[in-house]
């Protein structure tokens, strides 16, 4: 027995032995609680500060950039492809030849898309909004005027514009009473996809000097306003909608709508190559700022950009 209970006696010594060392870790995770603490509060001062003095840089460019003037060039053709190559199931077909033929006889909307009145459409969405940026846009027959013009000058051309016919894939859920209900359409889609070639005009030698290809793509599709709901007489969940029907008049309004898209893109990207040649790589965050002409402010980007190609 006194063995036993000796096991289990904690004497005065052991427990200021005890003690110490409970405070001294106590003591440890304060300090190391205190310094992570520290650490982040500098992160975040530091990455405030950052972006304060990018958000001033911004600004500065956004006074400075004007005026300036870009000289659009455009494609004389777009590629369009088929892509809804279930068609082909019953149908026949021998060579690559038919096969694309016949993609093209049975498409929608490419058939039909006249190249010239699209991108004229894209150009005079561009040029609108490029004008509230307060820069002008020359096309390829006012070349002579664009290089005599002075003021920060860039040749834009549009290398490739592709569209894409295809069906994309509509999904609806609802939960009703532990059970999952799902609603799934194919809707009429046109996947747009422009290369865009940027060049800063030397205005001395009155020449291009430097090369980006910057890329942008969207989708543009039937729209669907909908939802679940009970039907009173069956008591059956069923799904109600409204399809806004995508139409080449729709089309050729949403061309312009990307025009002016697109030029809200440019003048972002001239503003952010701006912040990284005039911050240096270590103070410059991974921010991507875009500005709002309409209302005068900067605001942080996401995926809406134009996206360069390496």
């Amino acid at each position: 027995m006194g063995v036993s209970n000796a096991q289990l006696l904690i004497l005065p010594s052991d427990i200021d032995s005890q003690m110490r060392k409970n405070a001294g870790m106590r003591q440890f995770d304060f300090k190391y609680l205190f310094s992570m603490f520290v650490f982040a509060l500098l992160m975040v001062t530091a990455g405030q500060t950052k972006g304060q003095n990018e958000r001033k840089i911004a600004k500065e460019f956004v006074k400075t950039f004007k005026p300036a003037k870009i000289l659009l060039l455009l494609p004389k053709n777009i590629y369009k492809y088929n892509q809804k190559s279930h068609i082909l199931d019953s149908l026949s077909y021998k060579t690559q030849q038919e096969k694309e033929e016949l993609l093209w006889q049975h498409s929608k909307f490419i058939r039909l898309i006249d190249d010239s009145v699209f991108l004229t459409r894209l150009a005079k969405g561009y040029a609108a909004e490029l004008k509230v940026f307060g820069i002008r846009v020359f096309r390829a027959q006012q070349t002579a005027q664009f290089f005599s013009a002075g003021g920060n000058a860039y040749v834009i051309n549009v290398a490739q514009a592709e569209l894409d016919e295809q069906y994309y894939p509509f999904t609806d859920t609802a939960f009703v009473d532990d059970l999952t209900y799902v609603f799934r359409k194919q809707l009429e889609a046109l996947d747009v996809n422009i290369w865009f070639e940027v060049s800063k005009v030397n205005a001395g030698q009155k020449k291009t000097i430097g090369h980006q290809v910057l890329f942008a793509e969207n989708l543009l599709t039937d729209r669907v306003k909908g939802g679940f709901s009970i039907n009173d007489f069956s008591g059956k969940l069923q799904y109600l909608y409204r399809l806004d029907s995508l139409t080449l008049k729709k089309i050729y309004g949403y061309a312009e709508s990307l025009g002016r898209t697109y030029a809200d893109y440019t003048f972002d990207y001239f503003m952010n190559r701006y912040l990284d040649e005039h911050i240096a790589a270590n103070r410059r965050s991974h921010r991507y700022w875009r500005y709002d002409p309409y209302h005068h402010h900067l605001f942080l980007g996401n995926e809406d950009r134009l996206v360069p190609v390496k």
